[in-house]
């Protein structure tokens, strides 16, 4: 009788490196960029093989998630709400493409720092990347998209310095992130549209205040970036 081959005999950088060419890391069908199948069986095996190879399994492929309207949307389909507890996994992601809806809030909280804590995007963001002296996890590269929506633009786009305090409440648990590989904001003004640009948009003007509202939105991006990667 043949005897049986003990897997977990192996030395765990070895198992990793097993781990590795069986996880998925393109989130296109097949999953894998060497066109092979992933193997998900080998998670249902023990405890264990389980708890090291979900780490390869959610730190190799790039995810989407979308924070707005106080929750957070992952994977397309598990929604989380700001007192709930967030998936022990999301720690492991190296890649992350993130949307975030600016959300209006009353300019009063944001000079109590107990009662911004409240926020439900600002929960929602602590909760995913807390500091990194306490531990953030895996994650190497953010990709950030800045949903700007109507009821935001019409509240702050003649008001600098609120937009200003607006954007550090609703973004400011992102500054506990620093040493990132690689960090991008983009901005997008899709919702908004109609109302910066006029319905013309070739031959509408862009008023000072306007341009002032996209500039303000921009430098904020840009300093943010460079905290994160610094």
């Amino acid at each position: 009788m043949s005897e049986h081959f003990r897997f977990l005999s192996l030395p765990k950088e070895i198992r990793l490196r097993i781990y590795y060419y069986l996880a998925p890391n393109t989130s296109t069908s097949p999953f894998r960029d060497d066109s092979r199948p992933c193997c998900p069986s080998i998670l249902r095996t023990n405890r264990t093989i389980y708890e090291e190879a979900i780490v390869e399994w959610y730190s190799l492929m790039p995810y989407k998630a979308y924070i707005g309207f106080k929750q957070l949307q992952l994977l397309s389909s598990l929604t989380i709400s700001p007192d709930e507890a967030l998936p022990w996994m999301f720690q492991a992601i190296k890649f992350l493409d993130l949307s975030i809806r600016l959300e209006k809030f009353s300019m009063t909280r944001l000079n109590c720092e107990s009662l911004s804590q409240h926020l439900a995007l600002y929960q929602l963001l602590h909760t995913c990347f807390p500091p990194r002296s306490i531990g953030a996890g895996n994650l190497q590269r953010l990709r950030i998209e800045l949903d700007v929506i109507p009821p935001f633009f019409v509240a702050y786009k003649h008001q600098p310095d609120q937009l200003r305090r607006a954007l550090d409440g609703n973004l400011s648990a992102l500054r506990n992130l620093h040493g990132l590989a690689e960090a991008s904001i983009i901005i997008n003004f899709a919702l908004v549209t109609n109302q910066i640009f006029g319905l013309d948009y070739f031959n509408a003007p862009l008023l000072p205040w306007k341009m002032e509202f996209m500039a303000i939105l921009r430098a904020f991006s840009n300093d943010l970036e460079q905290f994160i990667t610094a």
